[in-house]
């Protein structure tokens, strides 16, 4: 891993990491919590080499025997920078159930990792216009996510 940016472990005994890029893609990380990984840093970023010159065109390629890619990625496009990691979401919002939730510092976009026929996809949450530095469980188990401006959002199913 280069720079995890928070953990959570699902109830199917997976951990989630939200893994920091350098220059082009940040990934969601998910293996069982007994198993031995190597995620591939500084030979892997995201499902491609990693390239030190910063270009961030290489197609995906298929990690070295031995190497563990994330399960999702997205790139340094359209404003986001720095991937800040969740919950997996087996409380909060029904309709957010049975997904991991993270977001981006610099764009303030929100997701949702979501299994379908197999596979992993990102789905648009909301963008809360702001950096997002962390999300939180209330003391009535609401949905918070922390700005570095230092404004507490709720987010409800009528996001």
């Amino acid at each position: 891993l280069r720079n995890p940016w928070k953990f959570d472990v699902d109830n199917q005994g997976r951990i989630w990491i939200a893994d920091v890029g350098q220059y082009c893609y940040e990934e969601v990380n998910m293996v069982n919590l007994i198993d031995n990984s190597n995620f591939g840093w500084a030979i892997r970023e995201g499902m491609h080499d990693f390239d030190g010159e910063r270009t961030c065109n290489h197609p995906n390629t298929e990690p070295p025997e031995g190497i563990t890619d994330p399960i999702l990625e997205y790139s340094h496009e359209n404003g986001n920078c720095s991937i800040t990691g969740g919950y997996w979401m087996d409380w909060g919002p029904e309709s957010m159930r049975d997904s991991y939730l993270f977001g981006d510092f610099c764009s303030g976009n929100i997701w949702l990792a979501k299994e379908v026929d197999n596979n992993w996809i990102i789905e648009d949450l909301t963008n809360v216009g702001t950096m997002i530095v962390g999300f939180g469980k209330g003391i009535n188990d609401e949905l918070l996510i922390f700005s570095w401006a230092g404004t507490i959002y709720q987010i409800s199913d009528k996001v």
